[in-house]
């Protein structure tokens, strides 16, 4: 769990990189968008060469995205 946090944690500092001091509408957007587009697509690549079944890739790329929204959130809440 430790090792889980502190992943996460560099991923919420690396979106707040990009995100920077925005409303938190438009943070939680871009963690949206983050989760979106370059999680699930890049998750989508991995399960497709893999064969992994489309509802393990939905329960992960759900996953992330809400993670990527919240973090945005906390984000735009915070700046």
């Amino acid at each position: 769990f430790g090792g889980a946090f502190l992943l996460n944690l560099i991923a919420a500092y690396v979106l707040a990189m990009f995100v920077g001091p925005l409303d938190r509408q438009y943070a939680a957007l871009a963690g949206l968008s983050v989760g979106l587009c370059w999680v699930t697509a890049s998750l989508g690549v991995n399960y497709l060469f893999e064969r992994r079944p489309l509802g393990l890739w939905l329960i992960n790329s759900g996953y992330f995205t809400v993670q990527f929204t919240i973090m945005g959130a906390i984000i735009g809440a915070m700046g």
